[in-house]
């Protein structure tokens, strides 16, 4: 069973990968996933309520070139009492076919 949860968008996150090391010569096709941890948990500063964030949709590749890309990711803010570990180490995991 689904149920909704209240949300309001807070910001992106944006990070540029540099992918000179595969050696294309023409812009390839990027197909993108994100790999780590998603769910952050925070007090509020504004208001001193626990809040989560939670990195969620899929990140779009902007700026393509044959060296690198960059990524942009929409960050959510949830409102609840989830305590999950904070997100760290996070990475692009990525695949080009020229």
């Amino acid at each position: 069973d689904w149920a909704s949860v209240p949300f309001e968008t807070t910001f992106s996150l944006t990070a540029h990968n540099d992918t000179s090391s595969a050696g294309f010569l023409t812009t390839p096709g990027y197909s993108v996933r994100l790999d780590g941890q998603r769910i952050q948990v925070e007090e509020d500063d504004e208001e001193g309520e626990i809040v989560s964030l939670v990195l969620d949709g899929p990140p779009n590749v902007l700026e393509a070139t044959p060296t690198g890309f960059t990524i942009n990711v929409l960050v959510t803010r949830l409102i609840g009492d989830a305590q999950p570990p904070p997100w760290n180490d996070w990475r692009a995991v990525w695949m080009g076919v020229e």
